[in-house]
């Protein structure tokens, strides 16, 4: 992911739209380069995303941009917040 696409990826997400991330599985090193470089809003979204995402594909990206993220609150979701998916 080159910067370009990055803060182009990162301007929607703050906006609401997770574009690609809805549909296509990313690798870890996108999951880096997000989380090093997400702001809050960005971040926000990413945490709704990984809990009420409507694609299991969106849920997990975001959930790999979290697992990322310094704080408790993010290590929280990502360790007990995440709903099992035969919830949906």
């Amino acid at each position: 992911m080159n910067k370009a696409s990055r803060d182009t990826l990162l301007r929607a997400v703050e906006t609401g739209d997770p574009g690609v991330l809805r549909t296509k599985s990313t690798v870890h090193r996108t999951g880096v380069e997000l989380g090093n470089h997400v702001t809050e809003a960005g971040a926000a979204m990413f945490r709704q995303w990984a809990v009420d995402g409507d694609t299991a594909t969106l849920r997990t990206n975001s959930l790999s941009v979290i697992a990322k993220l310094p704080e408790q609150n993010n290590a929280d979701l990502v360790d007990h917040g995440f709903p099992c998916s035969a919830q949906r």
